[in-house]
């Protein structure tokens, strides 16, 4: 394993790169405040742009080789400083395998975005990092998430039943993963 931290990676349509103190106000707007984007997310909507700034700033403050975590924003519209995040939400060197979070906003929704992030995002920690294994877990009654990981490769390897408490709901977390050498 050799850590290197969230680097820029650029894909077809998409530059994943860090998150930036101008980036809050994006951040708010597009996904951070809306219901229906944080639903299966163990976060909660943000109800005030002052706590997507507070975010910012934290994620900012924490980039080193060993925190991993891309905004997302695209290639064709330089406006748009963020549409959504994917990150390592937890890691094991010893079995070297990393566990992926994401999100983006609704009006990104269903045109292969999060997937090209995904899967870029995996890649990267498979060259460049090390990783052996990259998986997923995500609420059993977000299949939209499910197939963001399967069209990336991932298989699905089960559920996980009443396995968390999220937002006052025990809900079941199904699990996909992809190895180094299935790609």
């Amino acid at each position: 394993m050799q850590h290197k931290g969230t680097k820029t990676i650029e894909t077809e349509r998409l530059v994943l790169r860090r998150f930036e103190t101008d980036d809050a106000k994006d951040v708010y707007n597009n996904w951070a405040c809306d219901d229906d984007v944080n639903r299966y997310m163990t976060s909660t909507s943000l109800t005030d742009p002052s706590q997507a700034q507070k975010a910012v700033d934290s994620w900012a403050a924490r980039y080193n080789d060993e925190f991993y975590h891309w905004n997302i924003t695209f290639k064709a519209d330089p406006t748009v400083k963020s549409a959504g995040f994917v990150c390592v939400v937890s890691n094991d060197d010893d079995a070297q395998k990393a566990e992926l979070g994401y999100c983006i906003g609704k009006k990104w929704w269903n045109k292969g975005y999060m997937t090209e992030a995904v899967k870029a995002v995996a890649d990267y920690l498979f060259d460049q990092v090390g990783y052996n294994r990259v998986e997923v877990q995500y609420d059993a009654d977000n299949p939209a998430s499910g197939r963001v990981a399967q069209k990336c490769g991932m298989q699905y390897e089960g559920t996980l039943r009443q396995f968390m408490n999220n937002k006052g709901k025990i809900c079941d977390i199904a699990v996909c993963s992809i190895l180094s050498e299935e790609r």
